[in-house]
């Protein structure tokens, strides 16, 4: 209740406020009327103006506020506008800086100089590049690269001194062990091997005797056995690293001692055993057994191991011999392969076996039914590019057998053996036809493909004359007194050009004969003398089939009077001009000439049954085929 008294009192407050501020313009409108009135205007027209003056400022004033707000609205616009841009500038710059640097480092110098860091960082003293060509036989990458020796995880120090990743080995230190340390080794460093230890201890125990640097790589003499402490081998060990090195040195001795008589001397097989058995006696029972060790065993035997014989050969992968049964089903894919020329399978795709075309013949983009050289010339030489795609479910291959041997000679194939091709893909096939007779070849090339046979027909035609025509009959209706002209058509499916002369015939061959009969009637006088030819009948008697063209024989009709006739003409070609040669033609122009144009359309009004006093009516159509108007009457 109490805000319905406020809204009501506020509604009240501001009425009564309008009427105030309408009540003084009342009465200052009333004080300015007489002076108005007595200047000689109208007040009425005079306020109004007033009033429209300050609807006119307050729509100005709200214009240029309105003004300035869309002034401020643009160009905060342009700041997030010019905030954006400076945003993708620097994100621009940044990734150009980022591709730069991406360049940089996938360049040579780039990759070079981080494999540089990278061996540095890896390898004992910081070196850039190990060396292979030096005096140890390998590189041991334990020895060459910074790793942690046993002493990792035991509290001592893990990296030797001068293996620190990146450490410099400082001025004359040995790359390796402290020489005064426990794992040291008097006069070598980090870099020594086995073999040099082992090398210069026989040098000092035999100081007479000298190895050779040729044989000493033996397993016994390798580098890869870590040492533990200074001085722990066994007397064992250095006994048979000692007899090792002399088995060596003597098996040279012996070598150069036999390779330096060979030419004066044969050897003698006797002492040959003499020598081995002396060099044996000498070596210790464990290097013996050590050497009679065989370490390179071939993979398969062949047949010429004398202990492998005709049996082996059928024998399994499992070093076992055929079963009755495994025998059996050998035999039998031997026969299928022999069958099927050794690879034609039946191809099964989803349980349909696939059955029709393997391979579809194309040229240039366009399938063929037949591989084609047209009009060719003997002596020249014709290419043909042929594609043949793979349309059958699956894998498929194929090899071009011989073409046989009357035609071999004349076609040189090339195509390069495709393997498996998948459905769909293609292999090109190279023809060069090089015809020595001017003969027609139609042959077909063989394919063996994976799914079976398969045939192109190939077919070599020389140049001919082929014409036929498409108007066997000739309509010629017409007036009496007018004049119609109607062709007959000779279309030249070959390639050289003939003559052709036209004959009227006294009479129309038979039907079954009409070859016969038109070269009976060439020689025997059948045609019509050129005299006694039908006066209403113009046609040119001479002309030119071109080749692979159309040739058009105008024959033109005038009657004089109504007439109905038929006239039988003869067409006749040079002879001898291909092999084979198409035959002459016979075409039957059939001439008619009305009396008046005008006829019935049909000249019979037929109205079936009809009932008693029942009206029939049906239309009688008059036509008139001539080109002046006439009038019709009923008779």
């Amino acid at each position: 209740k109490g805000n319905m008294e406020a809204a009501a009192d506020k509604i009240r407050g501001g009425n009564e406020r309008q009427y105030k501020k309408m009540r003084a313009v009342e009465a200052s409108r009333n004080a300015e009327k007489a002076d108005i009135l007595a200047a000689g205007g109208n007040p009425y027209a005079v306020w109004r103006q007033q009033e429209q003056a300050k609807k006119a400022d307050v729509a100005k004033r709200e214009r240029e506020e309105k003004m300035k707000d869309m002034e401020n609205k643009l160009l905060h616009q342009l700041m997030e506008e010019e905030a954006r841009r400076k945003d993708k500038e620097e994100l621009e710059k940044e990734h150009k800086v980022l591709i730069k640097e991406f360049q940089a480092q996938m360049g040579g110098a780039a990759k070079q100089k981080a494999t540089a860091q990278y061996m540095r960082e890896r390898t004992v003293g910081g070196k850039e590049v190990l060396d292979p060509t030096g005096r140890e036989a390998r590189i041991y990458p334990s020895k060459a690269t910074v790793l942690m020796d046993w002493k990792f995880g035991l509290g001592r120090k893990a990296y030797p001194e001068g293996a620190m990743p990146g450490q410099e080995l400082p001025p004359g230190m040995p790359e390796g062990y402290d020489q005064n340390g426990d794992d040291g080794v008097e006069d070598e460093g980090w870099r020594a091997t086995q073999k040099d230890r082992l090398i210069t201890k026989m040098s000092r125990k035999f100081p007479h005797d000298s190895h050779n640097e040729t044989l000493v790589g033996s397993k016994y003499l390798d580098d890869s056995m870590r040492r533990t402490a200074k001085n722990t081998k066994s007397q064992k060990q250095m006994e048979e690293e000692a007899a090792m090195v002399a088995m060596l040195d003597a098996h040279e001795a012996t070598r150069h001692t036999a390779s330096d008589d060979h030419d004066h001397e044969p050897a003698n097989a006797d002492n040959e055993g003499d020598e081995g058995q002396g060099l044996t006696e000498r070596l210790p029972e464990a290097t013996m057994a050590r050497m009679n060790e065989v370490f390179a065993v071939p993979e398969f035997q062949g047949i010429w191991d004398g202990d492998a014989g005709a049996d082996s050969r059928q024998a399994s992968k499992y070093q076992g011999t055929l079963s009755a049964l495994e025998q059996q089903y050998l035999k039998a894919a031997m026969d299928r392969k022999k069958a099927g020329y050794g690879w034609i399978e039946k191809q099964v795709v989803w349980g349909k076996e696939f059955k029709g075309t393997a391979f579809v013949a194309s040229e240039k983009g366009k399938d063929i039914a037949a591989i084609e050289f047209k009009d060719f010339v003997p002596g020249h030489v014709y290419k043909r590019k042929i594609t043949l795609t793979n349309a059958s479910y699956s894998f498929n291959t194929f090899k071009v057998l011989e073409l046989p041997d009357t035609v071999k000679d004349f076609f040189s194939i090339s195509y390069s053996h495709p393997g498996a091709l998948s459905p769909g893909m293609t292999c090109d096939m190279h023809i060069k036809f090089e015809p020595k007779l001017n003969q027609d070849i139609l042959e077909q090339l063989p394919l063996l493909c994976q799914t079976g046979a398969q045939h192109i027909p190939l077919r070599c035609l020389t140049k001919k004359v082929t014409v036929s025509t498409t108007t066997p009959e000739v309509e010629l209706s017409v007036i009496m007194g007018e004049s119609i002209t109607r062709h007959i058509v000779l279309v030249n499916k070959g390639c050289l050009d003939s003559t052709f002369r036209v004959f009227q015939l006294h009479a129309p061959p038979r039907q079954d004969h009409i070859e016969h009969d038109l070269a009976a009637a060439e020689f025997s006088g059948g045609h019509v003398p050129e005299d006694a030819r039908e006066p209403t009948l113009v046609f040119d008697v001479e002309g030119v089939a071109v080749g692979y063209s159309t040739t058009r024989i105008a024959v033109t009709f005038t009657p004089t009077a109504p007439l109905a006739m038929e006239i039988p003409v003869h067409i006749v070609f040079e002879k001898g001009l291909s092999e084979p040669q198409s035959p002459d033609l016979f075409v039957m122009l059939r001439a008619r000439a009305y009396e008046v144009p005008i006829y019935l359309e049909d000249s019979l009004m037929d109205l079936r049954c009809c009932c008693y006093g029942m009206a029939y009516t049906q239309t009688l159509v008059v036509r008139n085929r001539g080109k002046v108007a006439l009038k019709a009457l009923p008779l």
